[in-house]
């Protein structure tokens, strides 16, 4: 009777450990539509209408450590270089919540792609850094000729029954460069447009 007691005590107390770890977690929402902003932008210099020939289909993501760590990442602060320049100290978060997708209409906005928060794992309280990346037109981020990221920055994800903490409301605006058209390809273009131009007029004769 007394060994049964006791393993019921002690079954108790281990599924309360659990409950208590699971809760301790550590959950933020990969969103900056709700907060409204801070926005990502897309720089061509002397190209104000660039958003409308951008590709809609981007790949929004994080990288993320417990603690501030700031001091430690990489000597790529504010920019697209590849992410062994930037990210150093930095773990890519993977799993449920982890990615988001730009909001149709709001280029500058993106909503995580599922209905979950991001977990942090081993998180129970205080601050993580975090930097969000975006990237278009590749397989990955270095691989990407449209990509951009944040600078690091400090967040605190919720604990316990609290809503997951927006990303949007810690995030730095970013800016994704969008590289000068090579001279190559314009004279391709170019050379592409005479053709068509004398095809015309030649069929209107």
């Amino acid at each position: 009777m007394k060994r049964t007691v006791l393993f019921s005590i002690l079954g108790v107390g281990l599924s309360l450990t659990v409950i208590s770890s699971a809760r301790a977690q550590g959950r933020i929402a990969l969103d900056n539509y709700n907060t409204s902003g801070p926005l990502i932008s897309y720089d061509l210099p002397g190209h104000p209408g660039i958003n409308d020939s951008l590709p809609s289909q981007w790949t929004i993501g994080f990288f993320w450590a417990p603690g501030d760590v700031r001091a430690t990442t990489g000597n790529d602060p504010s920019g697209d270089g590849a992410t062994s320049t930037w990210a150093n100290g930095l773990t890519l978060a993977g799993g449920a919540g982890t990615t988001a997708h730009i909001v149709p209409g709001y280029p500058g906005m993106f909503l995580q792609t599922d209905a979950n928060d991001a977990v942090l794992a081993g998180v129970s309280s205080g601050q993580v850094t975090m930097a969000v990346f975006a990237y278009a037109g590749g397989g990955s981020y270095n691989t990407s000729t449209l990509r951009g990221h944040s600078t690091a920055f400090l967040i605190t994800p919720a604990q316990g029954s609290n809503f997951a903490t927006l990303v949007g409301s810690a995030m730095p605006a970013f800016l994704i460069p969008i590289p000068e058209p090579s001279l190559a390809g314009l004279g391709a273009a170019g050379v592409v447009a005479l053709l068509v131009q004398r095809r015309k007029t030649m069929a209107a004769r």
